[in-house]
């Protein structure tokens, strides 16, 4: 019989975050975006979480539902995890569609760049709505 054991995932180590200070604001969604790159590379993992900082530092028009975003870089080297806080599913999915206006992943340079970092070979998005809430300590 096959085993249905599943492969353990490279340990997570966080990296950066961003989020703004006294923000009080309960995340109504968190988004889990998964990163892959075609190999180890610690230091292209992190040249990568600094490339979307500098973009989300220079967009023209910031999401506004966006709460926080935790990034952590994979042991492995190969893995890239943000853990992102929005106010709602709906500012997530409007920060997406407004791409092409100046939204999150805008057509400028910082954002073209993070999109074509070398070695990307994929990611994935998972949307969550918390159940039992994780707004600030009260």
């Amino acid at each position: 019989m096959p085993s249905t054991e599943i492969a353990p995932r490279p340990a997570l180590e966080p990296y950066r975050s961003r989020t703004a200070q006294q923000d009080t604001r309960e995340p109504g969604c968190v988004v889990i975006v998964d990163v892959r790159f075609d190999g180890p590379d610690p230091a292209r993992q992190r040249d990568w979480v600094d490339a979307v900082f500098e973009a989300l530092g220079t967009d023209p028009k910031p999401a506004s539902g966006g709460i926080a975003a935790h990034f952590h870089v994979g042991t492995d080297g190969a893995r890239v995890v943000n853990h992102a806080e929005w106010e709602t599913v709906r500012a997530h999915v409007d920060a997406l569609a407004s791409a092409g206006g100046g939204g999150v992943g805008a057509p400028a340079p910082q954002w073209r760049r993070v999109q074509g970092y070398p070695g990307l070979s994929g990611s994935d998005v998972r949307r969550c709505t918390p159940v039992l809430g994780c707004g600030p300590a009260r």
